[in-house]
């Protein structure tokens, strides 16, 4: 007798077939998006871009001699790969593959909820701001590599369809990656609390607590090992936010704050002359400015790294606690609109060490490809330009994490998720106001990861949850999450600008002669960037790697925004020159007539004191700016604790530790 299959089995062995070659479909479109992408990050950037901190790095790998300046960690795993790729290309590609590694994951996971849509986090690289640095070397992207590797674990490792033995591993993953990334860098120990409490939410909240707090402890110690068994030679590099810190205040107080002996020269020159708040740099040794007296002569004293220097930079911030918050906020403020370095794609400098080695560092910067010409492209596009920027990471973490508690997607795993890495991103971006020496774009890198990630995962959570029944979090959560909103809103918007006057000075070629001028800019001002600071009006004038004034004698007027400090005036001396007149007309018609024809070529450098009409109580502004922002930072903690609660009355302020499918 022969049977036949029933309609009905048919149709469901039919649509059982459908869904298993769409099941197959969809993983082969994630991992071909995956190969693709990475191979085309490695194509474009190949072998890496790399920074001078890179070439410092390098010259340690040879020399033998190890220093904190920058992760021992990093060169430690640098002279490994070098072993199998060549220069920095290993650390490119390691770099790469965690980062579109954890992307296949984190699809692979979200596929099983909301199809082809997961296919969607293969656009993180690309958002704004993203590929700026995703074919570098340095130390910033390793950190969003690790942390990225670290989240994709826990995101495994919390799924409900995990047997016991791989759930510990995934756990055991998520905390080496997350020591890791701490032995990239240190400050990233507070955005690592978001995902230690995600990866062992399970175990419970003591449980979960007391595992944080167990890898906090190794975290440091690892550090301390390392260091001991490389013989690292430590330099101190904390000590760079304390003599930013302490700069700054000593130019809003109009005395030298440091520690040890200075002679007047130097007292003048780190009172008017050296402190800028977009970075440390300047005070440094290796800047070979002359600001680098700071450095230089605590480090001569024996004070640099001291508890002589940490004892006069508490005590200044004791003491002015309104100048330490200006100092802070314009610095966090440069860094979150005009980031310094937005991009980099100079090759460094070269090495002199390991020049006298006879060592040649080959391709420092990748060589001209077709997909090297469409990534820079793209970088360098006005769209990358104007939204890559910090403010914008902040607002895509602010924008995720309000998404979250309005719509009640917190207790759903994409969207615990989503939360966890939003809060990472915001809390490591929050870090960089009271510890940054520089508004270097770079530091803000996880941040944006986290954000577009963290905002991308909210709409889709949105997506894959809209018809089911949602909950809002414990009232512990909502408040903590709300007030974590409410200080980077609060940060972002209110941070002011240090206080300046407009400077105005006229130079007036007098009789024969050209006038060769090379710079007109703030003394602080460091000469790496733009040579002249402001608006130019120089009719008649020729540049030509400076301003030269031609037959005419019209004369050149630059307009600019200055700090309470002299002002630096660059020329050129030479047989063929001539004299000019400088008129500060800031300064009551104050002039000055100054002869730049010498025999023989050479510089000629003039300093214009700031105007004695500029008082000194206007270097740190007012208690204004700081009120703003503890009010907005009340008002909004207020607002979206009640705003996200629960249209019943609950009880439950304490979260629970399972976690919903």
């Amino acid at each position: 007798m022969i049977q036949t299959a029933m309609p009905n089995e048919t149709a469901e062995k039919s649509v059982r077939l459908d869904m298993r070659r769409t099941e197959i479909y969809g993983k082969i479109a994630i991992c071909l998006l995956a190969i693709l992408g990475f191979a085309f990050i490695v194509r474009a950037s190949y072998p890496g871009y790399m920074h001078a901190d890179n070439v410092y790095q390098f010259e340690q790998i040879y020399l033998g001699r190890y220093y904190d300046w920058q992760p021992p960690f990093i060169v430690a795993l640098w002279m490994g790969l070098m072993k199998i790729f060549p220069a920095q290309a290993g650390i490119l590609i390691l770099n790469n593959l965690l980062i579109w590694g954890a992307l296949t994951v984190c699809a692979f996971v979200i596929r099983r909820r909301v199809g082809a849509w997961a296919l969607l986090v293969f656009a993180l690289p690309f958002m704004p701001g993203m590929l700026n640095l995703l074919g570098h070397v340095n130390r910033d992207i390793m950190l969003v590599a690790w942390m990225m590797a670290a989240f994709s674990c826990a995101f495994l490792a919390n799924g409900e369809n995990i047997g016991g033995g791989k759930r510990l591993m995934l756990r055991i993953l998520t905390g080496l990656f997350a020591i890791a990334a701490f032995l990239v860098r240190g400050n990233v120990v507070f955005a690592l609390a978001p995902l230690l409490l995600y990866a062992y939410f399970r175990l419970g909240w003591v449980r979960n607590l007391l595992t944080c707090a167990l890898l906090v402890v190794v975290m440091p110690v690892t550090q301390n090992a390392l260091d001991r068994l490389m013989e690292v030679t430590p330099t101190y590099p904390g000590s760079s936010i304390k003599v930013m810190h302490l700069e700054a205040l000593s130019y809003f107080a109009g005395k030298n704050l440091f520690p040890g002996k200075w002679d007047e020269i130097e007292t003048r020159w780190i009172v008017e002359g050296c402190y800028t708040p977009t970075q440390f740099d300047p005070l440094a040794i290796f800047s070979k400015t002359d600001c680098s007296i700071v450095q230089a002569n605590l480090d001569q004293q024996g004070l640099w790294g001291s508890h002589v220097l940490t004892k006069a930079w508490l005590s200044a911030l004791v003491d002015n606690p309104l100048g330490a918050y200006a100092a802070m906020a314009a610095a966090f403020r440069q860094a979150m609109r005009e980031p310094y370095a937005l991009l980099i794609l100079e090759p460094p400098a070269p090495s002199t060490a390991l020049n006298d080695l006879g060592i040649e560092l080959r391709q420092p910067h990748p060589p001209y490809r077709i997909t090297t010409a469409a990534a820079r492209q793209y970088m360098q596009s006005g769209f990358n330009l104007v939204l890559g920027k910090p403010m914008i990471f902040a607002a895509a973490c602010v924008a995720a994490m309000v998404l979250l508690l309005i719509l009640r997607l917190g207790k759903t795993r994409l969207g615990l998720f989503a939360l966890a890495l939003a809060g990472s991103g915001m809390i490591y971006l929050l870090t960089y106001f009271p510890l940054t020496v520089s508004s270097h774009f770079r530091y803000f890198y996880w941040s944006g990861f986290a954000g577009w990630l963290g905002l991308l995962l909210a709409i889709i959570a949105w997506f894959a949850h809209r018809k089911e029944e949602r909950h809002t979090l414990p009232g512990l959560m909502r408040l903590g999450v709300g007030a974590l909103v409410a200080a980077t809103v609060a940060l972002v918007t209110t941070s002011p600008d240090l206080p300046t006057e407009r400077r105005t000075i006229k130079l007036t070629p007098q009789g024969g002669g050209e006038i060769a001028i090379d710079s007109i800019r703030a003394a602080a001002t460091p000469p790496w960037e733009p040579p002249f600071d402001g608006d130019i009006q120089a009719p008649g004038w020729i540049w030509q790697n400076g301003w030269h004034s031609a037959d005419s004698s019209s004369a050149l007027i630059t307009t600019f925004e200055s700090l309470h400090m002299p002002v630096r005036v660059h020329f050129s001396g030479g047989p063929d020159k001539g004299k000019v007149r400088i008129e500060d007309l800031d300064e009551n018609g104050k002039v000055l007539v100054i002869d730049t024809r010498w025999e023989k070529p050479q510089e000629i450098l003039i300093f214009l004191s700031p105007p004695r009409a500029w008082t000194r109580q206007q270097r740190q502004g007012s208690w204004h700016a700081p009120a703003r922002a503890g009010l907005l930072f009340v008002i909004l903690t207020v607002l979206l604790f009640r705003m996200t609660g629960d249209r019943k009355q609950r009880t439950d302020f304490l979260p629970t530790a399972k976690l919903p499918t």
